[in-house]
C-alpha cells in the first residue's frame, strides 16, 4: 500500500473555532475547544478545496497560520470575503508528497499517497577518474549513485547500465553502482573511454544518464619501435652531412606511448664494413650523417644498421635497416673511342650511307648520356645520338672542288658542368668519272665572207675535264651539220677549218651550224656537245619590201608606243645597216629591228595625222620609205562644269518646280565620248536635275527640319570607259516665319507654401521656336489670371520666362490660381502660344486651435468607475490638417484628456468628494505652432458642472475654464 504522509496546518480565529469531522463542511463555534479534525487523503499532486468552514460569526476575523511546519503553509490559502458567514480552505499549488515529508499529527492532517512522478537523479551529471592499464579484472573502477525521490521504495527502486564506443570493456556490478573491469585494458589501443551511465527505475520507466570519462593509464611493458623498419636514406657523392631520409626521418618512440620513456641511437653496423667510419648518428634526434665523402663510382649502395635503445633500460631496444644510395654527381667527363678518325670514300657516295661510327664512355652513373655535336654544322655529313657518322648532302662530295674534308666531333655531357671532349674526323675523297668535258668561250660564232680562201682557219673549241688522270683526257668530233664537207677539225686541238670555197650571191647568207662532241677517256666515258654556227655573207645592197605603209594608233597611250615595222631584206647584222626617221622626228623614232614607236604621248585633238618618212643604209646604199599615221581617238576628256560659286541660297518657301540653279557641264571629246549625262546625289527626294544640267526643285521644303542641303553633281561622257566629273554644292535655305514657339510642356504645375516671400522665383516656363535669327526669338507675357485680382499676383519675366510671386498668399482664402502665360517670337507677322500654369498654394500652420463654443456643462457621479470617458471636446484649426495634428497637455494625475479630445478617468483613480474638495487641472491644446487654452477644474456638490467663469484671449484663442463639484452617493457609513 502507499506510504502516506501529513500536511499539516493549523486555522486560527481571534476567538475560538472548532473543526468538525469531514472535508465537507466545518462549523466555528467560539465557545468549545476544537477536536482534532482529520481529513479524508488526497492523490499526489492533488489541487482544489480541502474544507469548507460555514457559520462564521460576524464579529470573527480567520486566518490561516503554520503549525509546527512553516514549510508547509505556501502549499494552502484562506478564501474568506470580511463579514461574510462562509470561508473555504483551497490549495495554493499542487500537493507534492515528496517535498512533505514530515509526518506529524496536528490539529489539520492530510494523507497523502505518492505517485511515481519522479525520474531517477545522479549525484553529478559528469563523472571522471583513472585506471591502469594492468587492472585486474574485477577491479573496481569508480562509484556512480543516483537517487530517485518517490517516496515509495517500490517506485525509487533503481538499475543501473552502461552503453557506449567499447562499454564491453566494463560492466556495473548490480545494486551498489560500482563499476568494474570486464576486459583486459591495453594504452596502446584504447586510452579513453567515453561512456554513458543510465539509471533506470526497476519498475517503472523514468531514467536519467550521466557522462563518464575513463583514462587509461600506461604502464611500461613495451620495447622501444622505430616509425619504419627500413629506411632509405640518399645523398649526393663527395657530399658531406645529414642524409635525406624518406619516406619519413628516422624516429624511434617508447612502446608505451603514455609513458613515452626517451630512446637513444646508435649505428650497429655499416655494410660494407671499410665504410664503419663514415656514418654517425646523433643519439638524441637520430640524425644520420656522412663524415666521410663517398664516390659513387666506387661504393654505390650501403646497409646502415641503426638501435634504438630505451633510455632507462639498455635491455629494451629497436631494430632498423637504413638503405642508403649515394647518388652520382656528374663528375666526370666523357671519353671518345678514338682521339681522331681517318676515312677515304668516293665522292658522290648517296645521303644516308654511313661512314664512319663514333662511340663514348663516360664513368658517371648510366654511362654516356650525353650528346654528339659535329663541326661544322653545314658540312655535307650528319651525326646521329647514336654515333653514326652519314652522308647528308652528296651533291656536296665534289673531289673537283674539295678533295678532302675535315671535321670535328665534340662528346657534351647532359648534365651540368655539361663536360665536352672533342677528336678530329679527316674524310678523304676518291675520284669518279663523274665530271663531262666542258666547253669554254660558249657560243661559237663566226662570220665568213666572200674573199674567203680554202684552208683557212676559221675558229676553235676549247673543253675541260676537272676529273683525275685519263678520266680528264678529251678528243673532239664532228656530231653533225657537216654534211656539206665544206669543214674539217682537229681532234686533238679542236681547230676548224674550210676545207672548200662556198658559193654565194648578193645579198645572200648561208649559216652552217656544226656540232662539236668532246669526249673523255673515262672506262664509262662521258661527253658533251656544243653547236657552232658559222655564217657565209655575200655582197650587200639593203631595200624596203614596201615603200608606204598606213597605220593607226590610239592618243593618250604612254610612249614608246609600238606604231609600225618596216620590213627590209639586208646582210644585217652581218653587214650592219642604219635606219633614220627623216620627217617628224621629234614625235617618233625607229629601232635597229625596222620598229616605228612614239617618243610622247599622241592627242587627237592636237593633231591627228602624220607622214614619217624613214631611210635605210648600210654605208654604201640607202632605200627609202613612208609611212602614214592616223590618231584615233579616245575618251580622254572628262566633262568640265562652267560654274564657280558652289553655294545657293533659296527661301524656304520656293513652290516646287522653281529653277535652282543651272550646272551645264562640257566635254571636248567627240561622238559618245563627248556626250555628257548629269546625276545628282543628296537632293534628299526633294531636289533633282534635268537632261541640261537644270537643278529643279521637287518638293516643298522645311528648314527647320533641314536647314541646308550638300548636293553633288556627276557630269558623266558615254565613253568606254566612262568619265566623269562631280561639283559639290551648298544648297542653304533661308528661314521664314512658319513656326510659332513651342512651350516645353502644355500645363506646368507648382506647389508654394502661402509665407512665401514676395519677389521669390517659383518655376521657369521655357518655348522654343524652330525658326531662325528673329523668327526664333521668344518673349514671355502673363494673358490671363483665374481667379482675377485687382493686381496680378503673379508676374512673369519677359526674356526668360521666369515666374515669381508679387502679392502675399493666404491658403485659407485661396488655394490654387490658374495663370495663362504667353510665348510670341520675333517675326513679321509675328507667332504666339499659350500654356497654363497651376500654382498650388501650400497651408502654413498659421491659425490656432478654437473650441466649439464656450461653455461647457457637465455632470458625473462619484463613483464613476475608473477610466470612465466624462466629455468629448470638439476642437477646430482653420489650416488645412485642422486639430488633427494637436494635442492636449495637462499635469493632471487625475483625468486624462486624449485625441479626439476625450476627457476621461483615469483608469488608477477614483472620484471621492469627502477625500479631496477641490481640483485645478490646467489642460493646453497645442501644435507645432503651440495655440493653448486652460481649463480649471473646482468641485461643487452634488454634480460636476462645466461653466464659463472667466475668458482669456491667447492667440487669438477663447480659453474657457471648468468647474468641477462632485457629490457624494448615500449617507456616511
Amino acid at each position: 500500500m502507499a506510504l502516506s504522509r501529513f500536511l499539516v496546518f493549523a486555522l486560527i480565529d481571534w476567538v475560538m473555532f472548532i473543526s468538525l469531522d469531514a472535508q465537507k463542511t466545518t462549523s466555528i463555534n467560539c465557545d468549545v475547544t476544537p477536536s482534532l479534525l482529520v481529513l479524508p487523503g488526497f492523490l499526489d499532486n492533488y489541487t482544489g478545496d480541502i474544507e469548507w468552514i460555514t457559520n462564521i460569526p460576524p464579529n470573527v476575523n480567520l486566518k490561516l497560520k503554520e503549525y509546527l511546519f512553516p514549510e508547509h503553509l505556501p502549499y494552502v490559502e484562506l478564501v474568506h470575503s470580511s463579514g461574510s458567514p462562509n470561508a473555504t480552505v483551497r490549495t495554493r499549488k499542487p500537493l507534492d508528497v515528496d517535498f512533505i515529508e514530515i509526518e506529524i499529527e496536528n490539529t489539520r492532517d492530510l494523507l497523502l499517497e505518492d505517485v511515481n512522478d519522479n525520474s531517477p537523479q545522479f549525484g553529478q551529471d559528469h563523472y571522471s577518474t583513472s585506471v591502469s592499464e594492468v587492472s585486474a579484472i574485477n577491479f573496481t573502477v569508480i562509484k556512480v549513485e543516483a537517487v530517485d525521490k518517490d517516496f515509495s521504495p517500490i517506485l525509487s527502486l533503481i538499475t543501473y547500465s552502461l552503453r557506449g564506443p567499447n562499454s564491453d570493456y566494463f560492466y556495473i556490478r548490480e545494486g551498489d553502482g560500482n563499476i568494474m573491469v570486464n576486459k583486459t585494458l591495453d594504452y596502446n589501443k584504447i586510452n579513453l573511454f567515453n561512456l554513458t551511465v543510465q539509471a533506470k527505475e526497476k519498475f517503472g520507466n523514468n531514467s536519467a544518464t550521466a557522462s563518464l570519462l575513463i583514462n587509461v593509464k600506461d604502464y611500461d611493458t613495451l620495447n622501444p619501435y622505430f616509425s619504419q623498419s627500413v629506411y632509405n636514406g640518399k645523398i649526393s657523392e663527395n657530399q658531406l652531412g645529414p642524409l635525406a631520409i624518406l619516406p619519413e626521418k628516422i624516429l624511434a618512440k617508447d612502446g608505451d606511448t603514455g609513458i613515452n620513456e626517451k630512446v637513444v641511437y646508435s649505428i650497429k653496423l655499416v655494410n660494407p664494413p671499410a665504410y664503419n667510419n663514415t656514418f654517425s648518428i646523433n643519439a638524441d634526434t637520430g640524425v644520420l650523417e656522412v663524415k666521410t665523402a663517398i664516390d659513387r663510382e666506387e661504393c654505390p649502395y650501403l646497409v646502415v644498421g641503426i638501435q634504438a635503445t630505451q633510455q632507462d633500460n639498455i635491455f629494451k631496444t629497436a631494430d632498423a635497416v637504413v638503405l642508403v644510395t649515394i647518388e652520382d654527381v656528374n663528375d666526370n667527363k666523357p671519353v671518345l673511342s678514338q682521339s681522331s678518325y681517318n676515312v677515304s670514300i668516293l665522292e658522290n657516295l648517296p645521303n644516308g650511307m654511313e661512314v664512319l661510327h663514333v662511340t663514348a664512355i663516360d664513368k658517371d652513373e648510366g654511362g654516356f648520356q650525353g650528346t654528339f655535336i659535329l663541326n661544322p654544322a653545314d658540312s655535307p655529313f650528319q651525326l646521329s645520338q647514336a654515333g653514326i657518322l652519314s652522308v647528308r648532302n652528296s651533291t656536296l662530295l665534289d673531289r673537283e672542288r674539295i678533295p678532302s674534308i675535315h671535321l670535328q666531333v665534340a662528346a657534351r655531357d647532359h648534365l651540368s658542368l655539361y663536360n665536352e671532349v672533342h677528336s678530329a674526323i679527316n674524310i678523304l675523297l676518291l675520284d669518279e668519272n663523274d665530271n663531262s668535258p666542258t666547253f669554254r668561250g660558249t657560243p661559237y660564232k663566226q662570220d665568213i665572207f666572200n674573199n674567203m680562201t680554202a684552208g683557212m682557219s676559221i675558229l676553235q673549241v676549247v673543253a675541260d675535264d676537272p676529273d683525275d688522270g685519263i678520266n680528264g683526257e678529251i678528243s673532239f668530233t664532228f656530231a653533225g651539220g657537216n654534211e656539206d664537207g665544206y669543214f674539217e677539225l682537229n681532234r686533238s686541238t679542236g681547230q676548224i677549218s674550210l676545207k672548200t670555197v662556198i658559193p654565194l650571191g648578193t645579198n645572200q647568207l648561208k649559216n652552217f651550224v656544226l656540232w662539236i662532241t668532246a669526249t673523255d677517256g673515262g672506262a664509262i666515258p662521258r661527253s658533251s656537245s656544243v653547236p657552232v654556227q658559222i655564217f657565209a655573207v655575200g655582197d650587200s645592197r639593203p631595200q624596203f619590201i614596201q615603200k608606204t605603209y598606213n597605220v593607226s594608233v590610239e592618243e593618250e597611250l604612254v610612249s614608246p608606243v609600238e606604231v609600225a615595222r618596216v620590213e627590209y631584206e639586208s646582210l644585217n647584222p652581218h653587214i650592219p645597216v642604219t635606219f633614220q626617221v627623216l620627217t617628224e622626228s621629234a614625235t617618233f623614232d625607229i629601232d635597229v629591228n625596222g620598229i616605228i614607236s612614239t617618243k610622247t604621248k599622241l592627242d587627237y585633238e592636237s593633231q591627228n595625222n602624220y607622214i614619217v618618212n624613214i631611210s635605210l643604209s648600210d654605208g654604201n646604199a640607202t632605200d627609202y620609205t613612208a609611212v602614214f599615221i592616223k590618231v584615233t581617238d579616245v575618251n580622254d576628256n572628262s566633262p568640265v562644269f562652267g560654274i564657280t560659286s558652289t553655294t545657293i541660297t533659296i527661301l524656304e518657301d520656293l513652290p516646287p518646280g522653281s529653277n535652282i540653279a543651272s550646272v551645264a557641264a562640257t566635254d571636248v571629246d567627240e561622238g559618245f565620248n563627248g556626250l555628257v549625262v548629269y546625276t545628282l546625289k543628296g537632293g534628299e527626294g526633294k531636289i533633282d536635275i534635268d537632261t541640261s544640267g537644270l537643278i529643279l526643285l521637287e518638293k516643298k521644303l522645311d528648314r527647320e527640319t533641314q536647314g541646308f542641303y550638300n548636293l553633288t553633281v556627276i557630269a558623266s561622257d558615254q565613253g568606254q570607259p566612262v568619265l566623269s566629273t562631280a561639283i559639290n554644292l551648298t544648297v542653304i535655305i533661308d528661314d521664314v516665319n512658319d513656326n510659332p514657339p513651342v512651350f516645353s510642356s502644355s500645363r506646368y504645375e507648382v506647389s508654394i507654401p502661402e509665407d512665401e516671400v514676395l519677389g521669390r522665383a517659383l518655376l521657369t516656363v521655357s518655348a522654343t521656336d524652330l525658326d531662325a535669327g528673329p523668327n526664333a526669338l521668344v518673349k514671355y507675357r502673363i494673358v490671363s489670371q483665374r481667379p482675377p485680382t485687382s493686381s496680378l499676383v503673379f508676374l512673369v519675366n519677359l526674356t526668360t520666362g521666369q515666374l515669381s510671386l508679387n502679392q502675399q498668399l493666404d491658403y485659407e482664402t485661396l488655394q490654387q490660381f490658374e495663370v495663362e502665360v504667353e510665348a510670341s517670337d520675333g517675326g513679321q507677322p509675328s507667332l504666339s502660344t499659350r500654356t497654363l500654369v497651376v500654382v498650388h498654394v501650400l497651408d502654413v500652420n498659421d491659425n490656432p486651435p478654437e473650441f466649439s463654443q464656450a461653455v461647457y456643462e457637465i455632470s458625473v457621479f462619484e463613483n464613476l468607475q475608473k477610466g470612465s470617458p466624462i466629455y468629448i471636446f470638439s476642437v477646430t484649426d482653420k489650416d488645412e490638417a485642422g486639430f488633427s495634428q494637436g494635442r492636449f497637455i495637462h499635469t493632471s494625475t487625475l483625468f486624462t484628456v486624449d485625441i479626439p479630445g476625450i476627457l476621461s478617468l483615469r483608469n488608477d483613480m477614483e472620484l471621492d468628494r469627502e477625500t479631496t474638495s477641490q481640483f485645478v487641472l490646467p489642460v493646453n491644446l497645442g501644435t507645432d505652432s503651440a495655440a493653448l487654452a486652460q481649463f480649471y477644474f473646482i468641485p461643487s456638490n452634488p454634480f460636476l458642472y462645466l461653466h464659463q467663469m472667466v475668458h482669456m484671449a491667447i492667440q487669438s484663442t477663447e480659453i474657457p475654464f471648468l468647474f468641477v463639484s462632485l457629490a457624494g452617493m448615500g449617507s456616511r457609513c
